[in-house]
């Protein structure tokens, strides 16, 4: 992995920690010509149809969709919303 890869993977978890981003969110960077990475946004709801990144991602790790939703509902579940009651 090249270390302008671990450079925009750290500044990713940092600023998605940072916002309190929890679970799923994809960040998009640009870069420029001098090769320095620039935050064009974080996408807390990102496309999830079959050819959306966030599920092709999760099948290369042999998470297929069924098995990605329930994941997501149940870490959302567990963790619930910072000052709400947890649902059981």
């Amino acid at each position: 992995m090249s270390d302008l890869t671990e450079r925009i993977q750290r500044d990713a978890a940092t600023l998605s920690d940072s916002l309190g981003v929890r679970h799923l969110a994809r960040v998009d960077f640009i870069l420029d010509t001098q090769g320095r990475h620039w935050l064009l946004e974080i996408n807390t709801m990102p496309g999830f149809t079959s050819h959306s990144l966030v599920p092709m991602a999760a099948k290369h790790t042999g998470l297929e969709m069924p098995a990605l939703c329930n994941t997501l509902v149940d870490l959302a579940l567990r963790d619930g919303v910072p000052g709400r009651p947890v649902a059981v």
